[in-house]
């Protein structure tokens, strides 16, 4: 698959997303050769359901995690590992960030 095509996919599925209520995605990093991607979400609604609550400790968006590693993961070629770096209702920020890279490396 072309890196064109990688990120028409990755766009299109950030945008019905978006278009579903599941919040804004931005790409912040995309380095395919890697592969390395990092992405924000904006108004997570996995997250924002926890967000004035005290009981968040840890990170919440198992779901999201395992989408996003499964979907990399089929649009490289290769099982990525995906690791939340800051969330919403943890981090009480306006964003939750993953990133994404070989899960030799992690």
């Amino acid at each position: 698959m072309s890196l064109e095509e990688r990120l028409k996919y990755v766009k299109a599925v950030f945008s019905g997303s978006s278009n579903w209520g599941f919040g804004v995605y931005e790409l912040v990093k995309f380095e395919p050769e890697k592969p390395h991607i990092t992405l924000r979400i904006y108004n997570n609604v996995f997250a924002s359901s926890v967000k004035d609550k005290d009981e968040a400790e840890s990170f919440v968006d198992h779901y999201l995690i395992g989408f996003l590693q499964g979907f990399f993961s089929e649009i490289f070629g290769k099982r990525l590992k995906c690791y939340e770096t800051c969330c919403i209702a943890r981090d009480k920020t306006d964003y939750c960030e993953f990133e994404l890279f070989p899960a030799e490396e992690g």
